[in-house]
């Protein structure tokens, strides 16, 4: 059992490491260093861009290395789907404050 999930981890370790190194041959190193800093930060949105460009490459649909620029526009687009389904205009999430009437009001006596 031990040997087992020493084995399921080392696939794991294996998998991971091919999926940076597919990565890092698609990415210009800008582009590798904003999204070594997005995963610090987010790591469900630099996953979600891992997705996309690795889609991507094998869909044959990225011209040459991914900018730094480019990389920004595809975060743009996540960011965009992420709040499309809720919060006011696509400008992020809204808050609203509703006042809590008093009980003991002045108006009311």
């Amino acid at each position: 059992q031990q040997q087992q999930q020493q084995q399921q981890q080392q696939q794991a370790q294996q998998q991971d490491d091919q999926r940076k190194s597919m990565l890092a041959s698609l990415m210009d190193p800008k582009a590798r260093e904003r999204l070594s800093r997005i995963a610090l930060v987010k790591p469900d949105k630099a996953r979600a861009l891992e997705q996309m460009l690795m889609q991507a490459a094998q869909r044959g649909q990225l011209g040459g290395k991914v900018t730094e620029e480019a990389l920004i526009k595809m975060l743009e687009g996540i960011n965009g789907q992420a709040s499309g389904d809720g919060g006011g205009g696509g400008n992020g999430p809204t808050i609203s404050f509703t006042k809590r009437r008093n009980i003991m009001d002045d108006d009311d006596w």
